[in-house]
């Protein structure tokens, strides 16, 4: 809800005003957090805490699997939970949303790995990209610009020797080779 003066609040179904029309931009995150600007300051209203929590954060991401990606002063990622506290530190160059209780995230030498909810490395891979994980397998990409697909145990289950690939949908995934032509391939 916008007031007169231009600045932002949120109200809850009934109408009634739960976080006060004092900034100057909101964002809905998904799963009961919203993101708020004032002044260039970032803050996280808790919709089931009714609660505005300031925060260092410079940047936030959409909340997948109770845990929102957030980026600190130092360009940093790591994740909140859903009350607003840091469920895992700020550590990663890069990072993507949780799906299937695994995250990708890019070190600081510029490989992927996955992490789990408690911010653990459970799939140490030193992969130059990868996707996300879907019928159990993920795009993984090699230093040698190869694609191919892993699985959650980080083992190459298809070996990286496609120049690009799609990740599986109903048992099959678009693979193009060398000579550019594309195909399908499935999982076994």
């Amino acid at each position: 809800m916008e007031n007169d003066e231009g600045k932002w609040g949120l109200i809850n179904q009934t109408g009634q005003l739960v976080c006060p029309c004092e900034w100057d931009y909101i964002c809905g995150l998904s799963e009961g957090l919203f993101e708020l600007e004032k002044d260039g300051a970032k803050a996280v209203f808790v919709k089931n805490g009714l609660k505005v929590i300031t925060c260092e954060w410079t940047e936030m991401n959409g909340c997948c699997e109770g845990l929102a990606a957030v980026q600190n002063e130092d360009e940093c990622w790591g994740f909140i939970d859903k009350t607003g506290s840091l469920a895992i530190p700020c550590q990663w160059k890069e990072v993507r949303d949780f799906d299937n209780g695994l995250a990708a995230v890019l070190n600081n030498e510029y490989d992927w790995a996955f992490i789990d909810k408690t911010g653990r490395v459970v799939i140490p891979c030193p992969w130059q990209e990868v996707g996300e994980f879907r019928n159990g397998l993920a795009a993984a990409q090699d230093w040698g610009d190869e694609w191919g697909f892993i699985n959650k145990a980080g083992h190459a289950i298809i070996p990286c020797n496609w120049q690009k690939v799609r990740a599986f949908k109903n048992g099959l995934a678009a693979v193009q080779d060398w000579f550019g032509d594309w195909g399908f391939i499935n999982i076994s």
